[in-house]
């Protein structure tokens, strides 16, 4: 795959309304991929390799499992590790802005009962966007209206948690704003 930023076609892919996704390949020496992220909320899952990435400021390392949510209006700017680096972009619309999120899969699997490791929660973390990589064949049916998209994942082997799994991407049909969450997280007063 050529480096720099490009939109995924996969034949599950032709119909969504919604979801979208691209496929972001940093390569050592090409320099970074910049972009912004107009009015969708956008979660960024490192595949391959490691990826250094910076929006508001802040910036953010992710290796594979890894995720990093975005919220609209953002500009983002990713370089990759001297072994260069492959993401995988999915993004949906969103009336509202929530906080940036990083989050770690070593974290997220440390919190899993079972074999989904929850990595942005829809509706808690995100307005639309849910992102989870299960250890095994994939998360079963989305709720009525969700988009999905499922794909296989090398898992990070110092993790001893196998060599493959699913990386699944749900987004709602609605944006689900919570209205009291739990941590540091936004609160609705509207």
């Amino acid at each position: 795959m050529n480096a720099g930023r490009t939109p995924l076609f996969l034949p599950d892919l032709d119909d969504l309304e919604y979801l979208h996704c691209h496929c972001i390949v940093g390569t050592p020496g090409v320099g970074p991929v910049e972009f912004e992220t107009g009015e969708y909320e956008t979660a960024l899952i490192c595949t391959r390799g490691r990826a250094f990435l910076t929006t508001h400021d802040e910036s953010y390392e992710l290796g594979v499992c890894d995720v990093l949510y975005v919220p609209r209006r953002s500009d983002i700017r990713v370089d990759a590790d001297g072994n260069g680096c492959e993401l995988l972009e999915v993004s949906a619309p969103v009336n509202h802005d929530y906080p940036v999120r990083h989050t770690l899969f070593a974290e997220a699997l440390s919190c899993a009962n079972g074999a989904d490791a929850l990595l942005l929660e829809g509706g808690e973390e995100s307005g639309r966007l849910s992102v989870g990589i299960t250890r095994g064949a994939g998360l079963s049916d989305p709720p009525s209206g969700a988009e999905r998209l499922q794909l296989p994942i090398d898992l990070p082997q110092e993790l001893g948690v196998g060599d493959r799994g699913t990386l699944w991407v749900v987004a709602s049909r609605e944006e689900r704003r919570a209205a009291g969450r739990v941590g540091p997280t936004l609160v609705d007063l509207e």
